[in-house]
């Protein structure tokens, strides 16, 4: 799974990054790029894996091969803790270096963005501009377009037309799929048996799944799907032994719906239980979950804990 950190940069971030940050233009003044305030919405301390810290150096490739550090900070004490990517001018990263296409002059009609990605635990930069992400991966150029800094999952296509390689659980399961393994008939019951076998553990264990069926009466506490073969036990909070299993920390959910749920893709608010989903879906039928409140259990006291969906939408990636 890969996430990519955007900023379009504003004539002051270009200026800095060219040490012409100063009013009387004598190279003074801040050479750091502004992002943001660590927040549900810029999810700073997911995306460095560096949670409750202020400060960290990563290094980055560029489209060209390029290496290069980057120093993230954060201030507590100044602008509500804002993080800035430090000293973009003496200590430029490559990748955003005129050698690469960083323009000689700032566009206010086609700015420049700066992207960083994460794709496990590589870091990849690249340098686009507005008209050109206006025309490419429709989900994420929405939001970006919109928002002047954020932080997003990427999709296959966005990587791909930014020219970022993904290398993740996903390629490894596709170089299984492809594998040269030569098929052989008699294996098809026991493969079918393996494949009952699996339905069965996903779809939870038979008393906690039950006990979820009847809370919801037989209906996906999100699409109000009723076909039962579909319908799976998920936990709120992960599986930790049967002391997990109580209902307060369950949810009956249609068997796709409980993959994006476990994948954080789809959360439910704590705080008025409604749905929500992430923009990377946002072109999806899954979009029309957005808001919809979640089905009440009978009786009622059986429904997920708040403590549990805090512990849950605290992973929600928007």
């Amino acid at each position: 799974m890969a996430m990519v950190l955007w900023k379009r940069l504003t004539e002051t971030d270009f200026n800095a990054m060219n040490a012409d940050a100063s009013v009387a233009r004598s190279g003074g003044g801040a050479r750091h790029i502004a992002l943001g305030v660590r927040s549900h919405d810029f999810a700073i301390d997911e995306f460095l894996a560096a949670p409750g810290k202020n400060e960290i150096t990563i290094e980055a490739s560029s489209f060209a091969g390029s290496q290069g550090d980057l120093d993230f900070y954060s201030n507590p004490e100044r602008r509500g803790g804002e993080w800035t990517i430090r000293n973009q001018y003496s200590q430029r990263h490559p990748g955003w270096s005129t050698a690469e296409g960083f323009p000689e002059k700032y566009d206010s009609d086609d700015p420049p963005f700066i992207l960083v990605f994460r794709t496990n635990e590589r870091f990849d930069v690249r340098l686009e501009s507005w008209s050109y992400l206006s025309r490419i991966s429709a989900v994420l150029r929405r939001r970006m377009l919109e928002e002047a800094h954020g932080i997003a999952l990427a999709s296959g296509p966005f990587l791909s037309d930014t020219g970022v390689e993904e290398s993740d659980l996903t390629d490894v399961l596709e170089s299984e799929r492809n594998g040269e393994e030569r098929f052989d008939p008699k294996s098809v019951s026991d493969g079918r048996r393996l494949v009952l076998a699996e339905i069965v553990r996903r779809q939870g264990q038979d008393k906690f799944r039950q006990s979820l069926m009847k809370a919801y009466s037989n209906k996906c506490a999100m699409t109000g799907c009723d076909t039962s073969w579909v319908l799976e036990a998920a936990h709120v909070t992960p599986y930790r032994g049967s002391g997990t299993n109580s209902l307060q920390n369950g949810l009956l959910l249609r068997a796709d719906v409980h993959t994006l749920f476990d994948l954080s893709l789809v959360s439910v608010s704590p705080s008025d239980r409604t749905i929500q989903i992430s923009k990377a879906l946002q072109s999806s039928i899954y979009w029309e979950l957005q808001n919809r409140p979640l089905r009440q259990t009978t009786p009622a006291e059986l429904q997920p804990s708040e403590a549990a969906l805090a512990l849950h939408f605290s992973q929600f990636k928007p």
